[in-house]
């Protein structure tokens, strides 16, 4: 099995489960434990969380061969609780296994977004829709051949999230090896800055955002899809996957997605209101706003793996931070958008022009943000921004001739590859280098310790090793290296070591 079909198969799997989970299983928890939905929810998003802060600050801690085996472990022993209680109507046992069915779910949605990240541009933009469009089909054929059992539905969603790991730990062992390797993102962001998203970057907030509206809107409408509704649903993913294997791929750019998707989601949205006045689950009102949130989260979806997969591949040392930081925004806003919903329906019970009015204000909220606060080109700029901190290896080809980043670039370099450079120069080579950096501080203006760590940088040096020859904290090496940067007019150390190389002749 090819890169691509594995791939593909890992995503069209962990959609898959969702597809089968839904219909089947949370509507019986629903009526044993009304919360325990949102406590999944909330669950994984919180995991999806964790995962990303340690992927920033202790990528070492991150086994994801020991955490995948445990999760598989632990969640078939509460898929099998959960069956039991739904069965025995036993609350205690569904609110044990909807927790831990949550955070499995978290947790292969992050290793598959790792996995995407060894596809090409082309390869990406082919197989997250295809994936989508497998779980479309698996939905329509659990619809026609009505609601599975609960017992069976949670066997397929083990076996879906089981199939997920097989299909990417093979491809992504030796990255995850890599990345455990290096020093943390926290480290080499340092000295980096453009080689991975900021926790504040417009893609990481307009995930969240997009799915708080999302969770917001579905629960408001409730209630599932009829087939022709499902059909009409699939439609956007539809024509980008019809895009992507045709000559018209081009027009298939980020941002397009981005301005797609907020248009269906906000038409959606807007329609939400209006269930007040016809609220049963078959009206117009439910069904078209179903369709067209349903559409445009799916829509954003593609949008989401494809930042994940072409971020990741820019900088495979990124590439776990960059999944979880998606999965856990994308799992935070669902969770806040439906508690918000739920909390809203209790303050207007019996006042249906209270939760008019706030749906309303939310439905401007996101328009201000889609429209004026992401700018024309933020998603492209944002992938395009991100620099390497890997080199070319002879990976892969990428769609426009180029191999992926996987290799250790010159320019970073952990502490012992740094002894060896020093070790590696020249006799002159020290002065002629220590010259020329003298040249830029005077060109620039550097004060004394910018020179001192001007030097460090200019020789490969990392934030942490700097640290130490120096004797500064993080935060003072950090803050040296931003106004360095800025003086220079620079992003990156590579960027650093070329303006130095040219003074030096």
């Amino acid at each position: 099995m090819n890169l691509r079909t594995q791939m593909g198969a890992a995503l069209a799997l962990l959609f898959t489960a969702s597809a089968v989970l839904n219909p089947s299983v949370f509507p019986e928890v629903a009526t044993v434990s009304p919360a325990a939905r949102e406590v999944s929810t909330l669950c994984g998003a919180l995991f999806a969380l964790a995962v990303a802060v340690a992927a920033y600050f202790r990528p070492s801690l991150v086994r994801e061969r020991a955490i995948s085996v445990v999760l598989l472990v632990t969640l078939a022993a509460s898929l099998v609780a959960l069956a039991l209680g739904l069965e025995f109507g036993i609350s205690v046992l569904v609110e044990w296994g909807a927790p831990l069915g949550g955070i499995g779910s978290a947790w292969f949605s992050v290793l598959a977004g790792v996995g995407l990240t060894r596809l090409t541009m082309r390869d990406a933009l082919l197989v997250i829709p295809a994936a989508y469009g497998v779980s479309y089909g698996v939905t329509l054929l659990l619809r026609l051949a009505g609601t599975l059992p609960a017992a069976v539905a949670v066997l397929l969603y083990f076996l879906c999230l089981a199939g997920v790991f097989v299909c990417v730990m093979p491809r992504t062992a030796e990255l995850f090896q890599r990345i455990r390797r290096q020093e943390s993102p926290e480290v080499l962001d340092v000295t980096n800055p453009s080689s991975f998203l900021p926790l504040a970057s417009v893609v990481y907030v307009t995930i969240f955002l997009f799915n708080a509206a999302f969770g917001y809107g579905t629960v408001q409408v409730g209630g599932r899809l009829p087939l022709l509704g499902l059909v009409l649903s699939f439609v956007p993913v539809g024509l980008v996957l019809a895009l992507a294997v045709s000559h018209w791929v081009r027009v298939l750019s980020p941002d397009a997605l981005q301005r797609v998707s907020s248009l269906l989601v906000l038409a959606g949205f807007l329609l939400v209101p209006l269930t007040v006045f016809d609220p049963g689950p078959t009206s117009w009102t439910n069904v078209s706003s179903s369709v067209l949130l349903q559409g445009g989260a799916d829509c954003f979806g593609v949008l989401t793996y494809f930042i994940v997969a072409r971020v990741g591949a820019r900088n495979p040392l990124g590439a776990l931070t960059t999944s979880a930081g998606a999965t856990a925004a994308a799992w935070v806003g669902i969770a806040a958008g439906a508690m918000l919903s739920s909390a809203l329906e209790e303050v207007a019970a019996g006042n249906p022009a209270l939760l008019m009015g706030a749906s309303s204000a939310l439905t401007f909220g996101f328009v201000a943000y889609s429209f004026v606060a992401v700018k024309p080109g933020s998603f492209a700029r944002a992938i395009d921004g991100v620099l390497p901190v890997l080199g070319p290896e002879g990976g892969e080809e990428d769609a426009d001739g180029e191999s992926p980043e996987s290799g250790l670039s010159g320019a970073v370099r952990s502490g012992e590859a740094d002894e060896t450079v020093a070790s590696e120069e020249l006799p002159g080579s020290e002065q002629r280098l220590d010259d020329a950096c003298a040249a830029v501080a005077e060109q620039f203006g550097l004060t004394a310790r910018e020179v001192d760590v001007l030097q460090l940088l200019a020789r490969g040096r990392t934030a942490s090793v700097i640290q130490e020859r120096l004797v500064l904290s993080h935060n003072t090496v950090k803050s040296h290296v931003r106004h360095i940067y800025s003086k220079l007019g620079v992003h990156s150390q590579q960027q650093l070591i070329d303006v130095v190389d040219r003074a030096e002749r």
